[in-house]
């Protein structure tokens, strides 16, 4: 090839190297997988540490989404920091479902937390795992998953104290927590959870800087 159609190329083209380099490798190597198992049980054992002060209360149990939001926000950008990899986060979300449905939680928040991995997970590959605000937001739908447990009390309480109970809560427990819910305390959690997670990924920010 004459150096002129190689000019002619790069002229069309001037891009298209870098543009190959950029793209998101879909490819989960063995030290992915293990760097994300790793991550994983890091950020199911800080979601638990996070919310058990607040689980063993009846009324206290609805702060538990917005602390879990805010102290898993720093694991969460260093698994995607670690492994910029289509599906790590789906993986994450399958995980965190997984150890929910076994230690007898709404099977609602299981579902969440796979479905909103995959969607979360799609979010952060836009900006290739390196954009700050699409990994913020992507962050912000993931910690959303638990709030389609407690969103249960207004919408069918039957079925969330019969299924609950049916787990193992207490009785007089589940009546305290229902006998709490009010219209405000909704909007005060989706609210909370929104501002801990978004504030959450800010000290993110701060320790992988």
């Amino acid at each position: 090839m004459s150096t002129e159609t190689r000019n002619e190329d790069v002229r069309e083209n001037p891009h298209g190297s870098s543009s190959r380099q950029k793209s998101v490798s879909t490819r989960l190597g063995t030290r992915d997988l293990i760097t994300l198992g790793v991550y994983s049980v890091l950020y199911i054992v800080v979601m638990f540490i996070a919310g058990m002060p607040f689980a063993f209360s009846p009324v206290l149990t609805y702060a538990l989404p917005v602390s879990a939001a805010f102290f898993c926000a720093p694991v969460y950008l260093l698994l995607v920091a670690k492994v910029p990899r289509r599906g790590a986060v789906a993986i994450l979300g399958a995980v965190v479902g997984l150890v929910l449905f076994v230690t007898g939680m709404f099977w609602l928040w299981a579902v969440a937390a796979l479905v909103l991995g995959v969607a979360a997970g799609e979010i952060a590959a836009l900006g290739r795992f390196r954009s700050p605000g699409l990994n913020t937001v992507s962050y912000v739908v993931l910690a959303l998953a638990p709030l389609a447990s407690y969103v249960m009390v207004w919408i069918n309480q039957q079925s969330y104290r019969a299924y609950l109970v049916g787990k193992g809560t207490d009785d007089s427990y589940m009546n305290t927590m229902i006998a709490a819910a009010n219209q405000w305390l909704l909007v005060a959690i989706v609210v909370g959870t929104l501002l801990a997670a978004w504030l959450g990924t800010l000290l993110g920010r701060r320790m992988l800087a």
